[in-house]
């Protein structure tokens, strides 16, 4: 296992080389105690109350490349989620302790949970299906599953037969 302090400072930000977008729906816990902003009021699109408390957790890593394409698409999807780096910052000892029970004792991440539902290293599709479930108010209305590919498709063929 990797020693977290050799990893950087709790604060980094796995968007961080991303393009600034202006979607502030989501909540870096390492970052929220260094800002009294509250992070939806400068997004119009957030305003709804149900976006005030999210069900979605995402539990995550510096220097992790699926954690910065699963936040990212979960930012451009516009899906309200809180933001565990299990590294450091607040809630980083017991997020990385809530990532090994699930992850037969690896921390591995992203990690996400939704209620009660787990969900390791899953895409952002599986995120979206279980919040349907969970807080249907907090999914996007013009949200679409991607459609299944030609190794998927070919799969479920194959599988039903």
């Amino acid at each position: 296992m990797t020693d977290p302090a050799s990893i950087g400072p709790a604060s980094t930000d796995p968007t961080a080389a991303e393009p600034a977008t202006t979607d502030t729906a989501t909540t870096d816990t390492a970052r929220a105690d260094s800002s009294s902003a509250d992070p939806s009021s400068a997004d119009p699109s957030s305003a709804d109350p149900s976006s005030a408390d999210p069900v979605t957790i995402v539990y995550w890593r510096p220097g992790c490349g699926f954690c910065t394409r699963l936040l990212r698409d979960l930012d451009e999807l516009g899906l309200p989620h809180e933001r565990v780096n299990i590294y450091g910052g607040d809630g980083g000892e017991e997020g990385a302790a809530f990532v090994r029970s699930v992850a037969e004792g690896n921390e591995t991440v992203p990690t996400v949970r939704v209620g009660d539902v787990a969900l390791v290293n899953p895409t952002r599709d599986d995120v979206v299906l279980e919040v349907v479930e969970v807080a249907p108010e907090q999914v996007p209305d013009d949200w679409q599953p991607k459609p299944p590919g030609p190794v998927t498709r070919t799969l479920r063929r194959l599988l039903r037969a």
